[in-house]
């Protein structure tokens, strides 16, 4: 048996320097040491590093013709479950308005539809516009609306455009109340 490990028992005890051998499927050895489930194995290695295994089934197999009892344990490398663990990547694909992920927690969030308040900030302003009395250029003023809900409606709207439009409509305080409520979503 060219490896030595120390047990370390759930109560605390340690046994030291035991003699076993070490593979990626187990640990073998015929200490009289009595091995546990939930035991940890330290395997001290030659290059100074050190390797921690928990035992899950410690395959304890009396004498049998020339073989001594002996452990043929089951184990679970610490560092490499905690490597696993590490590695796992959870993805979550949402969609939709006001969707969300919950893991035992509580939801004290506050929805916000973010489309509707810009329609309906957009139609406050529409209506803003049309109830002037005498307009000097009600083409300009319906082009610069047109303009401006082509851009609402784009995927990706372009504030400058939306500012530059909203500068061409008449110049009352409803409208640049409305207007300045409308350019925050953006």
């Amino acid at each position: 048996m060219t490896d030595r490990i120390d047990v370390k028992k759930a109560d605390g005890y340690e046994f030291l320097s035991i003699p076993a051998i070490v593979t990626k499927n187990g640990i073998y050895t015929n200490t009289n040491v009595l091995i546990e489930a939930g035991d940890l194995i330290i395997r001290k290695m030659s290059n100074g590093g050190e390797q921690t295994y928990k035992v899950i089934d410690p395959g304890f197999h009396e004498r049998m013709g020339g073989f001594p009892a002996h452990y043929q344990m089951e184990v679970i490398n610490l560092s490499r479950a905690q490597f696993e663990i590490e590695k796992q990547q959870i993805h979550y694909h949402i969609s939709g308005d006001n969707n969300r992920v919950l893991h035992n927690s509580t939801d004290n969030s506050v929805n916000i539809n973010l489309a509707s308040n810009v329609q309906k900030a957009f139609e406050e302003l529409k209506e803003a516009v049309r109830n002037i009395e005498n307009p000097e250029d009600p083409e300009l003023y319906e082009s610069s609306l047109e303009a401006i809900e082509q851009q609402i409606n784009r995927e990706k709207p372009n504030k400058k455009i939306i500012e530059s439009m909203i500068n061409l409509l008449p110049h009352a305080a409803n409208i640049a109340t409305v207007a300045s409520l409308l350019l925050s979503f953006f």
